[in-house]
Formats: structure tokens, sequence, C-alpha cells
């Protein structure tokens, strides 16, 4: 969901939104009980905690890798340093060669990012296997697929509301 479901949900009536909130309490029961069931017997802390120690572990492996660029319009606010709202409305407005400084920008942070990350593979690659071995066990946790095989084969989530 972006923006435009945002508007779209804000300008229903209750009455409107009321079979989608149903709907999203029906899906949600299910996760409740599994996560209730899984709490009484210690399941719970035992994955939370080998979350905890898998994020440590990727924290130690690549505490000297370049942080993930931000979008352009996030470095034309931090340079006019003004509220979202209104920075966000006015690079809207702004043409392509007024947003060009700040496209090169993400640019240059994007280029040191996979510089790092080529450098890795070919230097250590076995620091390389490591890291992405953890981010695979992380996103098993959150549910995201890790492959493309699984990406096609996963079945997309049921759509709660979409007006």
């Amino acid at each position: 969901p972006g923006p435009k479901q945002a508007k779209k949900w804000k300008s229903l009536t209750p009455a409107e939104k009321e079979p989608y909130i149903k709907q999203s309490e029906q899906l949600q029961k299910p996760f409740d009980s599994w996560v209730e069931v899984i709490a009484k017997d210690g399941r719970l802390q035992k994955i939370e905690a080998l979350e905890a120690k898998l994020r440590v572990a990727l924290e130690a492996l690549t505490y000297d890798m370049p942080k993930e660029p931000k979008g352009a319009v996030t470095y034309y606010i931090q340079s006019k340093k003004q509220k979202l709202e209104f920075s966000q409305k006015e690079w809207e407005i702004l043409s392509e060669a007024e947003r060009q400084p700040y496209e090169d920008i993400r640019k240059e942070k994007l280029k040191e990012m996979n510089e790092w990350k080529e450098n890795m593979k070919m230097k250590y690659p076995a620091r390389y296997k490591e890291i992405q071995a953890v981010r695979s066990a992380l996103r098993m946790f959150h549910g995201i697929p890790t492959n493309q095989k699984q990406k096609r084969k996963s079945k997309k989530p049921e759509k709660v509301f979409t007006p």
C-alpha cells in the first residue's frame, strides 16, 4: 500500500471500511493463535533470540559496508533542511535538470556500496558467503523468499483493501 491507497482509505466512510476491517481481523486470528501457542511452549522466545543473534552476526560481518543509498528526494530534503511534507511537494515540481545533482549523489552512494560488495566477493569470499547465509536466515524469519525459485512458487498474499 502506498500514498494513493492511504488517500482512498481515508476518504472511505466507517461503513465502507467495515468489511475490510472484518476481513483483516479474520486473517489475523490464525496468526494470533499461532503466536499464543509458540509463546506458551517457549518457541517464540527461542525464535526471537536466534533472530537477535543473527542480526548481531550480520552487523559484525558488515561493519565496514557503506549504507544503502537513500532516494534522491531524501538528499534534496536534507540539503534544504525543510519539513518532509513541504519538500516532497517541492521535489515533485522540480525539473529533471534540477533533480540531477541529487540523483547523482544517490548513484555515487550506490556505486560505493556495489564496489564494497564486489570487493568483498573477490577478496573475502568466505566472509561474503557468511553474510549471504545470515541474510538468508533473517529473510526466512520474515517469510521473504531467499531465491528466484521460491519467488516464482510463492503465492501472492490476499489483498485486504482494494477500493
